[in-house]
């Protein structure tokens, strides 16, 4: 399987869920989300107790959507440009309803 394949996983045993797509690989563990970014080289690890939102932006942008992270203390970050095929979309929107449905209101 090549990198820019859409890759979910989820490993029952763990709970671990996992996308990834070209640069971008997100894993939620159900109380921590690491985001890893190759296109910056570098990645972010939160705790759901410090997030307040996770979401897909601009998804008809021909540059590509955008990740948006709003974190409740250092105000998050946001990963732009993404580069994701039409069929990586699904995926990825479902993971990141996982993560917010878990995050404590």
């Amino acid at each position: 399987m090549s990198p820019s394949d859409s890759i979910t996983r989820t490993a029952i045993l763990t709970g671990m869920h996992e996308v990834a797509i070209e640069e971008l690989i997100i894993r939620f563990d159900g109380t921590v989300v690491e985001v890893f970014y190759a296109g910056r080289g570098n990645s972010e690890r939160l705790h759901i107790a410090h997030l307040e939102q996770i979401e897909l932006l601009r998804l008809d942008s021909r540059r590509g959507p955008a990740l948006n992270v709003k974190a409740v203390h250092h105000g998050g970050f946001t990963v732009n440009n993404l580069k994701m095929r039409p069929d990586q979309v699904a995926p990825l929107q479902a993971l990141l309803a996982t993560i917010n449905a878990a995050i404590p209101r």
